[in-house]
Order: C-alpha cells, then sequence, then structure tokens
C-alpha cells in the first residue's frame, strides 16, 4: 500500500512539474507565487508523519522534501493543493533529526520554501485498562494492554504515578475491593506512554438481619450483620434510609411491637451499601384486665380492696389519683385500705404480652361524723384566769386543738387535762376518730378582765399644799402587775408621780412647789402593761387643789 502511494504521487509530480528546478538550487524562483509558512511536523506512529502548514498562493501543488541530518535534499513526494498531510516515511528511524521542506510549485516555478525539523523519537501506545474504572458488585479481574509492540506495561495500585521500577503488568489483577490502579507502558529508544487510570469502588456488603422480618407472637432480639470486615452498620426505625449520621448498630434490638428496621453499612473508601429493610410483625397476647374486690360502691366504713388478674404472672400497677397506670406507677402487692372517696385505676403487665386495659373502681366512703367538742366554762369575759376543760360526746374520740387561730389537724396538740386560760385566748378544737369522718371545730374566745384599780385618795374635794408630803391610797384589785401613778390638770397628763410602782396600794408623794396652784387636779393610777390591761385604771372621782 505504501509503495502505491508513493508511485501515485511520482506521477503526479510528473504531470506537474515537466520541468523541475536544479536539484541544486531549490530555491530559483521565476516569480512570487506565496510563501509557504507555519510547517509543523508530529510523529503519529512508527514512521507515520502529519505535515501542517499555512498558504495563501494559487499553487497547482506542493513538494514535500526532507533533509537528514544535514545531507542533502531528497525528494519524497509531491501533492495537490492542501495544508495537512498524513503520509508514511519507511527509510526514517526513532532517534534521529529530520527536517521537511515544503515548497509550493506552479507550472515550472515554485515559492519560497518553508521547512521544519522534528526529532523521530516515537511515543509507546498509552495503554488500556479493561473493563474500566467504576462501580462493581463483584470480584473483577482486570487486563491492561498496549498498542505498541514490544512496549512493557508497568503499574500501580496505590494511586502513584507508575516507574521504570513499579510492578510489571503480567497477567490479569482480581480486583474485589476499592482500587485505583495506574498504567505506563515503556519501550527502549522509545518516549514512556502516558498514564492511564482506572478507579474501581466497591459497595459494602448489604446487612441480614437475624431473625427476618415476619410475624411473631413473642419480643424479637434482632440481630444485623455485614459481611464486609470492619463496616459500620447503622439503622432506623422510623421508616427513613438511614444515612452516615444515623444510629449505630453496637447490640442486637430488642423488638416488642410491629417495627419496620432499615440497615446500612458504611466503610471508608467504600460505597454505602444497598437498604435492608425488615418489618416485624409483633402479635403478641393481651393480659387480662384485673378485678377488684369488693366492687365500686357507696360505703359507710373503710373498705379493704384486693385487685387480682387472670393472666399467671402478671404484675399489677395502680394509680388513685385519676391517672390511668403506666410500668412505673405503683405496684399491687397487698389489699389497699380505702377510707375516703377514692377512684382506683389498675393495669396488668407481662413481658412479651400486650398490657391489659385499664380497670377503674369509684369507692364512695359514708363515714359517720364525729361530735364537736364543747368547751366548761363556756366562752365568755371573765376577771381572773379560767381553767378549761374539752370534752366529746364520740367515745373514744382523740380531741386535737389550737390556740394561735388556725383550725386543729390529726397532727395538732392533743387534748389530756383541763387548759389554764390566763389572758384573752381563742381556744379551737376538733376530734377525730377512726373510721369517723373528723368532727366539725368548736370555737370559743375566753376574754380575762381583771378587776379594775380603785383610788381612795385623793379622790376629789381635798386641798393639798405643795412642800407638804401625802400618801396617796388605792385598791389594787386583783391584779399583782406593776402600776404607774399620774397626776392630771384638767384632761391634760401634767406629769408622773411614779412609773412602775408595786401595786401595793399605797405611794407617798412629796407635791413639788413648782407645780402651779389650782383646783383641777386629778390622780390616775393604771395597769404599767396597757396593752394587755387597756381597762385596768381609775381616775379620782372629782378635782382636788393644790397650793
Amino acid at each position: 500500500m505504501r509503495k502505491l502511494c508513493f508511485c501515485l504521487f511520482i506521477i503526479l509530480l510528473m504531470q506537474s512539474c515537466s520541468e523541475m528546478p536544479s536539484r541544486d538550487n531549490p530555491y530559483d524562483l521565476v516569480f512570487d507565487l506565496g510563501a509557504v509558512t507555519d510547517l509543523t511536523a508530529f510523529v503519529l506512529d512508527e514512521n507515520t508523519i502529519q505535515l501542517d502548514w499555512q498558504y495563501s498562493g494559487e499553487a497547482i501543488n506542493f513538494h514535500i522534501d526532507r533533509k537528514e541530518n544535514n545531507n542533502d535534499w531528497q525528494i519524497k513526494y509531491a501533492v495537490l493543493p492542501a495544508t495537512q498531510l498524513n503520509f508514511a516515511d519507511d527509510s526514517v528511524t526513532s532517534g534521529n533529526n529530520y527536517t521537511y521542506i515544503i515548497t509550493a510549485v506552479a507550472d515550472q516555478n515554485q515559492s519560497t520554501a518553508a521547512e521544519t525539523s522534528i526529532n523521530f523519537t516515537l511515543m509507546v501506545t498509552t495503554p488500556i485498562i479493561y473493563p474500566p474504572g467504576g462501580t462493581y458488585f463483584s470480584e473483577q479481574e482486570i487486563t491492561i494492554t498496549c498498542g505498541t509492540s514490544g512496549a512493557i506495561i508497568r503499574y500501580t495500585t496505590d494511586g502513584s504515578t507508575p516507574t521504570i521500577s513499579s510492578t510489571i503488568y503480567s497477567s490479569p489483577i482480581s480486583v474485589n475491593f476499592p482500587m485505583t490502579i495506574n498504567a505506563k507502558a515503556f519501550k527502549t529508544g522509545w518516549l514512556e506512554s502516558s498514564v492511564t487510570s482506572a478507579i474501581y469502588t466497591f459497595p459494602a456488603a448489604t446487612p441480614v438481619y437475624d431473625p427476618q422480618g415476619g410475624y411473631y407472637n413473642t419480643d424479637q432480639e434482632v440481630t444485623i450483620s455485614c459481611a464486609t470486615s470492619n463496616a459500620t452498620i447503622r439503622y432506623t426505625t422510623n421508616g427513613s434510609d438511614p444515612t452516615s449520621s444515623s444510629t449505630q448498630y453496637t447490640t442486637p434490638l430488642s423488638i416488642s411491637s410491629t417495627t419496620t428496621l432499615k440497615a446500612k453499612a458504611f466503610k471508608s473508601n467504600y460505597s454505602p451499601s444497598s437498604t435492608a429493610t425488615a418489618t416485624y410483625t409483633i402479635t403478641l397476647p393481651t393480659v387480662a384486665t384485673p378485678t377488684f374486690n369488693p366492687i365500686a360502691g357507696t360505703y359507710n366504713s373503710p373498705q379493704p380492696v384486693s385487685i387480682t388478674c387472670a393472666t399467671s404472672g402478671a404484675t399489677i400497677r395502680y394509680t388513685t389519683n385519676g391517672y390511668d397506670p403506666t410500668s412505673s406507677s405503683t405496684q399491687y402487692t397487698t389489699p389497699l385500705s380505702i377510707s375516703s372517696t377514692t377512684t382506683l385505676k389498675a393495669k396488668a403487665f407481662k413481658a412479651n404480652y400486650n398490657s391489659s386495659s385499664t380497670a377503674a373502681a369509684t369507692y364512695t366512703i359514708t363515714l359517720p361524723t364525729v361530735a364537736t367538742p364543747t368547751f366548761n366554762p363556756v366562752a365568755g369575759t371573765y376577771n381572773s384566769p379560767q381553767t378549761v376543760s374539752i370534752t366529746c360526746a364520740t367515745s373514744s374520740a382523740t380531741i386535737r386543738y389550737t390556740t394561735n387561730g388556725s383550725d386543729p389537724t390529726s397532727s395538732s396538740t392533743q387534748y389530756t387535762t383541763p387548759l389554764s386560760i390566763s389572758s384573752t385566748t381563742t381556744l379551737k378544737a376538733k376530734a377525730f376518730k377512726s373510721n369517723y369522718s373528723p368532727s366539725s371545730t368548736a370555737t370559743a374566745v375566753y376574754t380575762i378582765m381583771p378587776s379594775p384599780l380603785t383610788i381612795i385618795y385623793p379622790n376629789g374635794g381635798e386641798v393639798i399644799n405643795r412642800g407638804q408630803e401625802y400618801t396617796i391610797t388605792w385598791d389594787p384589785g386583783p391584779n399583782t402587775n406593776t402600776v404607774d401613778v399620774l397626776l392630771y390638770k384638767g384632761t391634760q397628763l401634767w406629769t408622773a408621780i411614779q412609773n412602775y410602782t408595786v401595786n401595793d396600794g399605797s405611794i407617798t408623794w412629796t407635791v413639788s412647789f413648782a407645780l402651779q396652784t389650782g383646783d383641777d387636779y386629778r390622780i390616775k393610777i393604771c395597769n404599767s402593761d396597757m396593752i394587755i390591761y387597756p381597762d385596768d385604771y381609775d381616775f379620782s372621782d372629782g378635782y382636788f387643789s393644790i397650793e
């Protein structure tokens, strides 16, 4: 074929150039046809050349000549007008420099020639990796081929670029885990090939469940495993597909109600696995509803209520606050004492069973009421301390009382002996008895008012001289507190004759010369503690004179 092409070009050359210029002077021009410019040459393979050039004239054809290592010109081809030519040059050898010259020719004339040099060092063809990189779900046998005869292929699997010392490819490579294969071909005297690369990815194995999804009448302990070593399994129970941030599986999962479980495996450098889905339908038996004894109703005494469940081994839990019981409510162990109106709710639980329905019972307790306590003496105003007893008509009732104004409770002070009331006091009492409603609260106010003081002298009409000594006398009454002796002029307090003197009925008074004379003086004697005894005082019945 190459010889046929060569003959064709020679015929064309002879037809278009019957009078060729001398080979001794290839630049001998008759007239200017325009210059050939931008000539470039490329090595396509072992002896195939590609020439590209630019030309703007009207040449009939072009001469292509070659000069080898500065030797004389050698006519090679003649071509029709064009700007590119691929042709075989069987006489070139790798490692030598060649210069190609192209000249535009018309009749017996030719243009200024253009020339270019090329180092005819060949490049090895880039290897081909098959099958190409991608995601695979099974082991792959990887082959590497090169179109250059005699080339040696070298490869790496760690992502680095192959060198002349890398592993030589000799047989298919088995790949069953993520890997990057880089390959390059080498041949003595040739340029090494470009690097070709193939990236192989493998997804982690799809997780498997034990037991598998299905219908069960007991709770299930589900394990999840993955055939890919060291893969991390993540799962969901809300119907969404797991992601790398979903809950990590570490221990078997307890499935006690109908659940859709989804799991996915993840591992560095691996693609995530497919999502494994399993639905566990749990159809558990139901615990029997608890029953009460006695049944709900109205009773006039406290009731011991027992709770039972027909399901053996069930745990009964109950509430008395109106809420439905849960698995953390109080556990029933012994009969409950219901002493006041109560709504009792109970529910039974057992492992691998659905919990029972809630049983409810309202017990209305109408207990007799303890009689209201009575006081002796009764409430009233007294001028001396009183000893008060408290009684209750209900036998064996416990009486409790207060003196601070609050209603008694079951923890207030218990009445045992009569109470001594020496000052004004509000006494409250309430009676309690087991299996009875507490009594109403009895209240009694005891006002203690001692007899008032009574002035004897001066009590009106007397004449008292300044500078003289007199004895003021009074009836102290039953009060043993101290008293204040005060002098009034008209309605105005004039002076204190004596504060906090003993209430013994008399005091000596030396009348000061500093006092004004007048006939409108009176004496007031009052209890020193006017807060407690605000009414314990007396004035002279009439005015007396001071002269």
